[in-house]
């Protein structure tokens, strides 16, 4: 018997593979062998039947051969091991005869083993690069291989890896340093190798780079064979490429403008180091680094900015930018740079040139040409200022460096020293500069001319980067006048000298000759002034003085103490300046001084009475001119008649003359007081001396003394006529009872209220009249605006006595309201005193009042509004009785009256204050007195329960009976109320809540407008009435009373409170039904026609259009006629 092992198929996991075991025996054997199979691995042991595997058991025809088959499909880790396949029979008693004794004994056995070592299943190795790109030395860089085993391995493994380049494992030792290697395990079927370069070295790491893969079970697993796998790739690494450095200029390359130069630096991508980038610059033989301000970075491209927000010339210079790479790893640098030229040019300097004076250029004065320079701030290196004077074009000075002090650069005009030219110099500011042209007289003849500043700046050698500037220059024309001696006098011109005829002219045989002149203050030579008599200079006494700051004067004074005959002759007075290269100034004046007797005074002139004001009305001045005062002192007198109970003329007090012989033209007044009033007086001016008396002419048309009575003015108010608009004022008045004269004219006189400047002007000569009607119209009048207008009446010889009003053109509604509000409430509560800040008239826009409203605080209407009426001229009003346990809010306001008789109007409410009652601040109710408190509130609470259930009887018989006075469907009422019109008293408070009378029906011809319901016969939201709003419509309908005219515009301003709360419960009170048709308002084709949907004319009243030919509907418009009081169809209301 024989045993042998076969198999068919892959030993490979996941593999098929079969194990046959083979038994062979001879033919026809009478025993089966008996075989056993089994399989040993490293721990255990298992027959055939117990692997859970698959197998089968054949036996041919013979029963010679068994096969005994295993099928492994698939082949599995646990499937490797030893198998075994035993075999063995035993044959007895086997005899070829009947002869016991010839009976065999026969015993096999064979076996066999196979030994099933299992292969891994192929391990996936892929290799694979960063990026495929170009590769340079000092970027970083990895190489990754990535693992995959089998989904079939399940039992632990190791996987190793090992990375070679060019067939020589790496990294090697220190010389690969800049290359690291790594295996992760991602799970147990993924691993992946790196093989990272930090950074590429173009000198070594070029080549062909293989992973090799190593997987190993664990050395248990002995019938396991380890497998292995690899992949390469390779790489190139460049040599890296010089740093690429550009320079770009960014803005305008001017002193003081905003300028950015910027250093961009191309690299290649990825490199491990930053380029060094660094600036420098070039400017005076000197290189300096600039220190940058801003840079930005990109993966390949960093850019280094160099900001100057103010250019200044210290920025100008060759600007170098480097870029460096230095890579130490791998022992690499590399490095480039730009250059870039910044050149400034100075600005353009300030030139202003000035004078010491702008005008009187007058020959021998000073003068002073300077020319300021302003070198830009942004010029901060060292410069020189040229400065080039000019005189019409042609060159008279050119100045050096202003720094050379040393030499300063100083020239005189030929033949002249009058004209003195410094060099330039710096002034208390920044590059600051001034050259100066200084005229110690100038020259009428020499001087007059265009002269001009030219200025260059130049930059110092050093700096070639700086350019000079642009030349500037300014200019100033002047022509030089001779200067004019001025307020010439010789005085007295002549002189009638006196013998002695009067005890006391004695003194006036003294004389004196003044002789004066002017000149210019900034003229430097002398003014000289001298007299001569008859040809021979007589020596005065001569002073100088300085009266202001333009003008000096020279006096010179000839004294005679004692005159004689000899004394008498022609003076000449001359004054003269001497100016040089001028001509010279010469002037004089003549004095004849004669001895001659004293003679009568000089008779008054310009004699002129005015009366006094209304309150000095029997006063008057009399005021005359003396026109020569001689040689003695004199006396002047006022004499009049016209008194009723005079009878001698009458002497005022007496004026001594002026002691100057000289006086001429000399003005007096004299008072007369004690006259009668509207009485007409006579009067001579009398003028005496020690040789007689001069008296004025009398003659009968001599000026009366006018002393009027005030004009009546019975009107100046403005006026609302058609002929008139808003730049009119009427004036009306009366003339005056007692004229004391014949009225001549009346002039009307116009003034601003506030500035008193005069506007108008109107002289009035039609004066036979009984009264006086004026309409002044002017565009310069303004509504609101206050003027101030002044009547006067004027007879032939004097001025009455002025009227003054203040007029409107128009008032204005107010358009302020007062401010500083304030109230203070005494310690009871019963009283408030209200103050505030004066409103003008100019404010109030008219002639107006002050309007006080307390309310209390309850929103109810029925608390009701207390209202006053202040008088324009008060600012603050005290109110009494008041509810000492209420609040009251209190506001203000202005109305004005515009005169129609339409009311006041009203202006702006100053914002409330709420003023509490003393009494909310008293301490709390005491357990003493609860009992008490509660009782009087059951009690209070019954009568009002008491009251309502009174007043809802009274609305409810009220609202019956009226049920029986609606008018009829033609509009005509069934009766006619009476209103009584009442006069208010200001200052009594109004109960706003008293509203005015209306009648259930329509208006009086029936033209009210309906409000029509929806198709669902209910009413419009818009006129919906709220339920809690009921009770106080009934009561409104109670409570409207009439209405003075003189309240309603109050009343009107009343209902506008709280969002016109009054107008709409007014409103809703009107019976929303009636009986009189307004089917053609709802037609089609009128329906586009009405504003509203829900508004529509009665038919009986509307107003109808003339109709147009072969257009329906045409005659249709919403409006209606309304009745006036007197006259039919009188109104018409449109929407």
């Amino acid at each position: 018997m024989t045993v042998n092992f076969s198999s068919a198929g892959s030993v490979e996991v996941g593999q098929s593979l079969t194990i046959t075991c083979t038994i062979t025996t001879v033919e026809r054997l009478v025993v089966t062998p008996m075989v056993t199979f089994i399989k040993m691995n490293d721990t255990d042991m298992e027959m055939l039947s117990n692997l859970n595997r698959p197998y089968s058991i054949t036996t041919d025809d013979t029963s010679s051969v068994t096969n005994y088959t295993l099928i492994l499909d698939p082949v599995r880790f646990e499937d490797a091991g030893m198998y075994t396949c035993m075999a063995e029979f035993n044959v007895t008693g086997v005899n070829d005869t009947n002869d016991p004794s010839t009976a065999t004994y026969d015993y096999r056995e064979d076996s066999d083993i196979f030994n099933l070592t299992v292969d891994f299943p192929p391990v996936i190795v892929t290799i694979s690069k960063e990026r495929d790109d170009t590769l340079y030395a000092g970027t970083p860089f990895f190489i990754k291989c990535d693992i995959m085993l089998d989904a079939l391995v399940t039992i632990p493994v190791t996987v190793t890896n090992q990375w070679t380049r060019d067939g020589t494992n790496v990294p090697m030792d220190s010389s690969d340093a800049t290359i690291t290697e790594d295996l992760n395990m991602i799970n147990t079927l993924y691993h992946n190798a790196t093989l990272m370069f930090y950074p590429l070295d173009n000198a070594d790491d070029s080549g062909m780079y293989t992973c090799n893969v190593e997987v190993t079970a664990p050395n248990s697993y002995m019938y396991l064979r380890n497998t292995s796998a690899s992949a390469n790739t390779s790489i190139t690494v460049m040599a890296t490429p010089e740093p690429v450095v550009e320079i770009v200029t960014m803005g305008m390359a001017e002193p003081g403008e905003e300028y950015m130069l910027n250093c961009t630096v191309t690299v290649v991508n990825r490199l491990i180091v930053s380029p060094v980038i660094t600036w420098t610059k070039r400017s005076a033989n000197n290189v300096i680094s600039v220190p940058p301000v801003l840079m930005t970075v990109s993966n390949v491209m960093r850019s280094l900015y160099l900001r100057f927000s103010s250019l200044n010339t210290s920025d100008a210079g060759l600007y170098t930018c480097e870029a460096s790479i230095n890579v130490t790893e791998i022992s690499m640098v590399a490095r480039n740079n730009d250059t870039s030229n910044l050149p400034l040019e100075i600005p353009i300097p300030s030139v202003d040139v000035s004078q010491s004076r702008e005008n009187y250029f007058l020959a021998g004065s000073n003068l002073i040409l300077t020319c300021d320079i302003s070198v830009d701030i942004n010029v901060d290196t060292p410069f020189a200022v040229n400065v080039t004077w000019n005189m019409t074009d042609q060159q008279i000075m050119s100045s050096g460096d202003f720094g050379d002090e040393s030499a300063p650069n100083s020239m005189r005009l030929a033949d002249t020293d009058r004209v003195n030219i410094s060099p330039v110099m710096t002034r208390s500011g920044f590059n600051e500069y001034r050259s100066t042209v200084n005229f110690t007289t100038l020259s009428s003849i020499e001087d007059s001319g265009t002269y001009t500043c030219i200025v260059t700046i130049v930059p110092a050698p050093a700096y070639e980067y700086v350019m000079t500037s642009d030349t500037n220059y300014m200019n100033v024309n002047f022509t030089v006048t001779d200067p004019m001696i001025r307020n010439f006098s010789a005085s007295p011109d002549s002189f009638l000298g006196l013998e002695t005829s009067c005890s006391d002219s004695y003194r006036y045989d003294n004389f004196t000759l003044t002789c004066t002149a002017t000149k210019p203050t900034i003229v430097i030579p002398d003014l000289v002034i001298a007299w001569t008599l008859n040809g021979t200079i007589e020596t005065g006494t001569v002073t100088t003085t300085r009266e202001d700051t333009m003008t000096t004067t020279v006096t010179n004074i000839l004294n005679f103490t004692t005159s004689t005959a000899s004394d008498s002759g022609t003076y000449r007075c001359t004054a003269s300046i001497t100016i040089p290269n001028s001509p010279d100034i010469t002037t004089s004046e003549e004095s004849t001084v004669t001895i001659r007797p004293q003679s009568l005074p000089v008779a008054a002139t310009n004699v002129m009475a005015t009366v006094g004001d209304a309150a000095s009305a029997t006063t008057a001045a009399i005021s005359f001119t003396i026109p020569n005062i001689a040689y003695t002192p004199e006396t002047y007198g006022v004499k009049y008649t016209g008194a009723i109970l005079q009878t001698a003329e009458q002497t005022s007090m007496i004026r001594m003359s002026s002691d100057d012989i000289t006086a001429i033209d000399q003005e007096f007044t004299i008072m007369l007081t004690g006259l009668e009033e509207d009485n007409t007086y006579t009067y001579t001016v009398d003028s005496t001396n020690c040789r007689g008396t001069t008296s004025t002419a009398e003659m009968i048309s001599s000026p009366p003394l006018l002393v009027t009575r005030d004009i009546t003015i019975s009107g100046t108010i403005f006026t609302t006529l058609p002929s008139v608009d808003n730049h009119t004022i009427n004036v009306t008045w009366s003339p005056p009872t007692t004229p004391n004269g014949r009225i001549m004219t009346y002039v009307i006189e116009v003034d601003g209220y506030i500035t008193r400047n005069r506007l108008i002007r109107r002289t009035i000569t039609d004066v036979d009249r009984d009264s006086f009607t004026v309409l002044i119209t002017d565009n310069a009048l303004t509504p609101g605006v206050p003027y101030s207008v002044t009547l006067v009446a004027y007879n032939e010889f004097g001025r009455g006595m002025p009227v003054r009003v203040i007029v409107f053109t128009r008032v204005l509604t107010p358009s302020v309201s007062p401010s500083n509000v304030q109230a203070v409430r005494s310690d009871d509560g019963t009283n408030m005193t209200i103050t505030w800040d004066a409103v003008s008239l100019t404010q109030a826009r008219g002639f107006f009042e002050y309007t006080i409203r307390l309310r209390r605080s309850s929103r109810k209407r029925q608390a009701g509004d207390l209202v006053y009426r202040v008088p324009s001229t008060e600012t603050s009003y005290t109110a009494t009785d008041l509810d000492d346990q209420a609040t009251y809010s209190v506001s203000m306001g202005l109305s004005v009256d515009d005169g129609s008789g339409q009311g006041p109007i009203a202006g702006p409410t100053s914002p409330p204050i709420e003023i509490s009652s003393p009494a909310s601040t008293a301490p709390p109710t005491t357990s003493s007195n609860i009992n008490t408190i509660i009782g009087i509130v059951v009690g209070v609470v019954l009568a009002l329960l008491l009251i309502v259930l009174i007043v809802v009887i009274i609305i409810f018989i009220v609202r019956r009976g009226k049920q029986a006075d609606k008018f009829n469907i033609s509009g005509k009422s069934k009766k006619k109320d009476l209103f009584e019109l009442l006069e208010s008293n200001p200052l009594t408070p109004t109960n706003t809540t008293s509203f005015r009378q209306l009648d259930d029906g329509p208006d009086a011809n029936g033209a009210s407008a309906p409000v029509v319901t929806g198709a669902d016969g209910q009413e419009d939201d818009d006129v919906k009435e709220k339920p809690d709003d009921r009770l106080d419509e009934e009561m409104i309908l109670e409570r409207m009373k009439p209405i003075a005219v003189a309240s309603f515009h109050e009343h009107v301003q009343e209902m506008h409170v709280d969002s016109d709360k009054g107008f709409e419960m007014e409103y809703k009170s009107v019976p929303m039904q009636t009986e009189t048709s307004f089917d053609i308002g709802r037609n089609e084709g009128n329906k586009t026609k009405n504003r509203f949907a829900n508004i529509f004319p009665y038919d009986f009243s509307r107003v109808k259009l003339t109709e147009l030919t072969g257009v329906p509907d045409s005659d249709y418009i919403n409006a209606c006629y309304i009745d006036g009081y007197n006259r039919k169809d009188c109104y018409i209301a449109a929407q």
